[in-house]
């Protein structure tokens, strides 16, 4: 690129970096908004070609900063490990899934990453993506709110399309508003913040899930435990101490019941079939997990379910019979040094991004099947804040280089 002036090349990256915002918000307003997926597959692939060309035109971002990204260099090797594992799946296997669409999934997901990280750090890109995807999830829940309240009978729109999966984006976004409600109260953005919170309350309360909740708890007391470590004073130790004690006892309880709940026979079976074919490298990533369960050991007409299943409604799960425990164990050391890196630095958005991390490790635990799909709720509560945490941690890098 020789050819281009440097002049050129930083008003190229400063468009390419105003697109990148503006696809990136369109991402998660489609997600909201838009009952099919390529309402934020489009966006998605603009934002994920706007990253590439910003990797080959950026006067800044190098591949020895990009490598020394520890975040980043964990998202790669999963990125990579996933491509290496489609060599050994087996179609003796089970079921699998076209490979094409895993390629273009990991080559959407990585310029993607890309692209945030491209965005210059004058950019409040965590606050613009953050109000970007409350503005538009609280117009979904006050649609889904009234159509229920009022018997309106419309269509779904956005989230909501799967009921379950709605409940999952609108604890998301509750935890968000949350986060914003406290850190702006008694300003008038802390009032709108609380609006959302109550919208988004109602919103999960009237999807009835209790996973949601579950998940909330879980990252209320991370969240808690992360206060009481950082505390210096006695009182609010002890506050500290008494609040996460209760909170603890209450995940403890909620998972109990969810464990009785969500067919802990399905888990079984599929480690079951990993730990026959793949336990240490995994059956390969386009294979699909479809546990079939013993139908007279489990009280199926009560439970309501199928003795088959499309998956084991747990990616933990899934990701060990995928990948097996080496995949397992990168995606583990990639949620180990996002949220180490947020604490060790005191960002300013820990308490976001790291409860955002914390809610999505507890779904995790009863849903979800692929770590890298287009488009679904795994964007929104896990990939998200991981990019954005990848960009923290590479500001934050580049400005200690320099």
């Amino acid at each position: 690129m020789k050819f281009i002036s440097q002049e050129a090349r930083n008003t190229v990256q400063e468009l390419l970096s105003r697109a990148a915002v503006v696809w990136i918000c369109l991402v998660f307003a489609g997600y909201f908004l838009i009952t099919t997926r390529h309402g934020s597959a489009i966006p998605a692939y603009f934002l994920s070609l706007t990253g590439l060309v910003s990797c080959i035109f950026s006067p800044v971002v190098s591949f020895r900063r990009l490598r020394n990204s520890h975040s980043f260099s964990i998202f790669f090797i999963i990125l990579l490990y996933i491509l290496i594992s489609l060599a050994w799946y087996s179609p003796e296997s089970g079921m699998g899934m076209d490979l094409q669409s895993i390629a273009v999934d990991l080559v959407v997901l990585c310029f993607v990453a890309t692209a945030f990280l491209h965005i210059p750090q004058k950019v409040n890109l965590t606050r613009i993506v953050m109000v970007s995807v409350l503005s538009t999830a609280t117009i979904s829940a006050l649609i889904l709110l009234l159509n229920e309240l009022l018997n309106l009978n419309l269509d779904p729109v956005g989230a909501w399309n799967v009921r379950s999966v709605a409940a999952i984006a609108f604890g998301f976004v509750l935890l968000i508003a949350l986060n914003y409600s406290i850190k702006y109260r008694m300003t008038m953005q802390g009032i709108l913040h609380a609006f959302v919170a109550v919208i988004s309350l109602a919103t999960v309360l009237l999807l009835e899930s209790s996973v949601v909740f579950f998940a909330l708890l879980v990252a209320l007391t991370a969240l808690s435990f992360a206060a009481l470590w950082e505390s210096s004073f006695i009182r609010q130790s002890l506050l500290w101490v008494f609040l996460s004690g209760i909170l603890m006892v209450a995940v403890l309880q909620m998972f109990n019941v969810l464990v009785e709940e969500k067919r802990p026979d399905v888990w079984e079976s599929t480690l079951a079939a990993s730990f026959d074919d793949g336990l240490m490298f995994g059956l390969g990533y386009s294979a699909l997990s479809t546990p079939n369960i013993d139908c007279e050991e489990v009280e199926v007409i009560r439970m309501g379910i199928l003795c088959t299943f499309q998956h084991p409604h747990n990616l933990f799960v899934s990701v060990i019979y995928q990948l097996g425990l080496v995949g397992f164990l990168v995606l583990f050391a990639l949620y180990l040094v996002a949220l180490g890196g947020l604490f060790e630095r005191r960002s300013e958005q820990r308490w976001l991004l790291g409860g955002a991390l914390f809610y999505s490790a507890a779904i995790f635990m009863f849903d979800g099947s692929l770590i890298v799909a287009n488009m679904d709720f795994v964007w929104l509560i896990f990939w998200l804040p991981i990019f954005l945490i990848m960009r923290e941690e590479f500001m934050a890098d580049s400005d200690h280089q320099e």
